[in-house]
């Protein structure tokens, strides 16, 4: 099994979703998911270097580098149906796997779900908010436990607060603007649909500025607001799941579950 798993793939799946965690966070919370998406979806949690069990390998910063390991690793696993559920960082990785998927002529993704993030590459939007992750440590920790990103005990042992803190910042490097594949590009959107889902109380992204991922793609996509703040994934857990089961089913002909 690939090393960016935490589990296995099921060899029966008939479509396959590849979740991709936030910044700063594990790929642990998706574990959740499984088997509850009904039949014959397999989730699929990919974790990236320098977290729990991977805590001793090099964290990747170029976002480059890791789409290639992520396609290495885990490309046969795409040639069966497949999408991708990102959230916040993980929605940028997401998008930009797709995005090289198509421009170099891989088997295309039956839809990209993208969470708590802001659009590439738009006019008027920006993948960070300005002057957020660019404070100093204190600052930013304090604005991470007010947005449930990060535990106040946390804030109590230095050790660890400074591992967490490291890690987002390297995590972050990953989502600095940059010319990857047509990432962002307006002129060429992608060819499957970019489903959007915002969190109504998210203090980092607002739904206006979510909406935009539309211009992304030519073809077309669903806009959900839920109820929840930054991490709704993990607070509307139940609601998010019910849409994404539909969208799945309907994509690739199952019958929903409801």
């Amino acid at each position: 099994m690939s090393r960016y798993l935490l589990a296995a793939p099921d060899p029966a799946a008939t479509v396959r979703l590849l979740c991709l965690h936030p910044a700063g966070s594990t790929a642990r919370p998706f574990m959740t998911w499984r088997d509850r998406l009904g039949p014959g979806v397999d989730v699929l949690p990919i974790q990236l270097p320098g977290r729990e069990a991977r805590v001793n390998e090099p964290r990747i910063r170029d976002l480059a580098v890791l789409l290639e390991q992520l396609d290495g690793e885990l490309g046969a696993l795409l040639d069966e149906p497949y999408a991708f559920y990102g959230h916040s960082m993980g929605a940028m990785i997401a998008y930009s796997w797709a995005r090289m998927r198509f421009e170099t002529g891989r088997s295309r993704p039956l839809m990209v779900n993208v969470g708590a993030c802001q659009p590439p590459g738009v006019p008027g939007t920006d993948r960070r908010t300005p002057g957020f992750f660019d404070r100093p440590d204190d600052e930013l920790e304090r604005m991470l436990v007010g947005i449930g990103g990060m535990s106040a005990a946390l804030m109590s042992y230095p050790q660890w607060r400074d591992a967490a803190i490291a890690l987002l910042r390297d995590d972050l490097a990953l989502c600095e603007p940059r010319d990857l594949y047509g990432v962002g590009s307006e002129t060429d959107p992608v060819d499957c649909p970019i489903n959007i889902f915002t969190g109504a109380g998210d203090p980092i992204v607002t739904p206006e500025q979510m909406a935009r991922w539309h211009r992304l793609t030519r073809a077309g996509g669903v806009v959900r607001e839920l109820p929840g703040g930054h991490f709704f994934h993990q607070e509307s857990r139940p609601l998010l799941l019910s849409y994404l089961r539909n969208l799945l089913a309907a994509a690739s002909g199952r019958v929903a579950v409801v």
